[in-house]
């Protein structure tokens, strides 16, 4: 405004009369009257076209027959549903009653033609409670709604969660100890009367995940290292060097060194790693063939050795003021940790030999020969190689190639069978899930059991301990270990029933079968000489409960036996479920049978 040319008079003149007619009455009159007139020629229009065509908004009889067919097959599909309810019903009630009734023939039948222990068991109705819980589990399942299978997803997941931690509380807090809460002061020790146990850890594949993915490979080794720090400092460790990735550490404990392993393989295996990580080739994460992770991450290699006096030497950084290790042993470990695979710890022969009699102490590892090597290639120093896996767990599941950097010298030997114990020992009976068999077999091995004999399409183990506080570690660590096997499968897994007897060889099989047949799934009972043997070692074991169950005689025995029962604390409420021992005469009664 005020650049433009302003308009000459009679320009202006003309807009202003065009503005005036634009808003003058009559011209909206004549402008609305003119609409009008043309929105009647096309609809005239229109209804002479559907005159001619007929009208498309019409429906067909084909859709109006496919929309009634449509809910009738509704309707009829709703009337079998309720007719399919009504006919449940009455095939359940129907099993109902034959199987009340069979319960009701077979419980008259006992008490006609049986004992008086017979007596004793007629209102057990076994086929109706087993008929009850499978209508229960069906109805669940039939009708089971979107809430109600989250809900039940949530209670399995709180289910193990719970499982996990009555396990901690019994095995972790209970029978194991935990370690020193300093670490260890490398500088006071003296290497001609000390020894240390010395690990290496070193990453595989290193070098490859730098070039491939430099930040990603950086993000990796922090996390790592956090991971292998806080794995130290629980078992009161000492970082003595570090190189790269690389840790060079001391324990003045054997078992504190194998601890510190276990630790640092569960912990790396179970972060979270980030996708970039996870897209590096040597950090991938891999599974077996039944879909279970056994690596995620960097895969570290360990080797482990035990330097006894005068195999090393310890003098002090004259800048950094920190200890220098030097020596035969520390050779020896260094070299031992570049045998290894990703993932894979290996012992020396010293280490082993010291934690043949000290396994529960090293969170129950699964040690493995295999066989005798020179490090380093030939000339090397020579020893038994072991390794060393934790039980129980995806490690287990790890397969590694041969060793390399090494020379064979000899091939490996079994371990993890002790020698049969002699003279009067404890037995231990264990009936179980056919698919829990090797779980039983390798609780034994931490405890230093010899199985004698097993049974695996009836799920039956016997175990001989050399003392009755092994014998009940192993039966307590079995019962908290299948809380954590889940039921699948075909395998119908669930608690142990174990029986435990001091005897000789000799005379042990007849009390240990009658025992083992008379305790229920979850229940562990004790021969009256296992109890006296154990009475003086129950702060060794944790406390648990003992249960005074009476003295019973048996048909096929000619004497008498106390019994007793044994749990551990985590798990009392399970003395509420089981009754009376089943099939015997009780002659004095026990603690349950006694007056309130």
């Amino acid at each position: 405004r005020g650049r433009g040319r302003r308009p000459s008079r009679p320009e202006g003149m003309e807009v202003a009369k065009s503005m005036r007619g634009a808003v003058h009455p009559s011209s909206s009159v004549r402008s609305g009257a003119a609409a009008a007139e043309s929105w009647r020629g096309i609809k005239n229009q229109g209804n002479e076209v559907n005159v001619v065509g007929g009208n498309r908004n019409e429906p067909r009889l084909s859709r109006l027959l496919l929309a009634v067919l449509i809910k009738w097959v509704r309707v009829l599909l709703s009337v079998l549903w309720v007719l399919v309810g009504y006919l449940f019903e009455g095939l359940a009630v129907t099993l109902t009653v034959l199987v009340a009734m069979l319960d009701v023939s077979i419980a008259g039948a006992m008490a006609c033609c049986g004992g008086k222990s017979a007596r004793s068991q007629v209102l057990d109705f076994p086929f109706t409670a087993a008929y009850a819980n499978w209508l229960q589990n069906t109805l669940a399942i039939a009708f089971e709604t979107v809430e109600g299978r989250s809900r039940r997803t949530k209670a399995l997941s709180a289910e193990k969660v719970e499982r996990r931690r009555v396990y901690e509380e019994i095995v972790t807090k209970g029978l194991l100890r935990g370690a020193a809460a300093h670490s260890l002061d490398v500088a006071s020790l003296d290497p001609a009367t000390s020894q240390l146990a010395f690990v290496f850890t070193d990453i595989e594949g290193s070098t490859q995940a730098q070039l491939l993915d430099p930040h990603g490979y950086q993000e990796a080794v922090l996390k790592h290292d956090e991971v292998i720090r806080d794995a130290l400092y629980s078992n009161a460790g000492t970082e003595l060097d570090t190189e790269g990735d690389a840790f060079r550490i001391a324990f003045g404990d054997v078992a504190q060194a194998v601890r510190f392993a276990m630790d640092a393989q569960r912990s790396l295996l179970q972060v979270s790693w980030s996708k970039r990580v996870r897209k590096i080739r040597p950090f991938r994460r891999q599974k077996d063939p039944s879909g279970v992770v056994i690596f995620a991450g960097p895969r570290v290699r360990m080797g482990i050795h035990l330097a006894k006096p005068g195999e090393f030497d310890m003098k002090q950084h004259r800048v950094f003021m920190t200890p220098v290790v030097t020596g035969e042993g520390w050779r020896l470990a260094h070299l031992l940790s570049e045998c290894g695979a990703g993932g894979q710890v290996l012992a020396s022969d010293a280490v082993c030999t010291a934690i043949q009699g000290r396994l529960a102490e090293c969170s129950f590892p699964v040690v493995r020969h295999l066989g005798a090597f020179a490090l380093g290639g030939e000339g090397g120093p020579a020893t038994d190689v072991f390794e060393v896996t934790e039980g129980e767990s995806a490690l287990l599941r790890r397969k590694h190639g041969e060793l390399r950097r090494c020379e064979r010298l000899a091939g490996p030997s079994v371990l993890g069978v002790p020698r049969p114990p002699e003279g009067e020992v404890a037995f231990v009976a264990v009936r179980a899930a056919v698919g829990d068999a090797d779980t039983v077999v390798g609780v034994a091995r931490c405890w230093q059991g010899f199985c004698l004999e097993g049974d695996r399409e009836l799920g039956r183990e016997v175990v001989a301990f050399k003392g009755i506080g092994d014998a009940v570690r192993f039966a307590i660590a079995l019962q908290a270990t299948l809380l954590l096997t889940d039921p699948g499968q075909g395998n119908e897994a669930g608690p142990a029933a174990v029986a435990i007897h001091v005897s000789n060889l000799s005379g042990s099989r007849a009390v240990l079968d009658c025992l083992l047949g008379v305790t229920q799934a979850g229940q562990t009972l004790l021969s009256q000489p296992a109890f006296l043997g154990l009475r003086p070692l129950l702060a060794s074991v944790g406390h648990p409960i003992v249960i005074d169950m009476g003295v019973h005689s048996h048909p096929n025995l000619g004497e008498r036996h106390q019994v007793f029962e044994i749990a551990p604390r985590a798990l009392k409420g399970r003395g509420m479920v089981f009754g009376d021992l089943p099939g015997t005469e009780c002659l004095s009664p026990g603690a349950r049978q006694s007056p309130p």
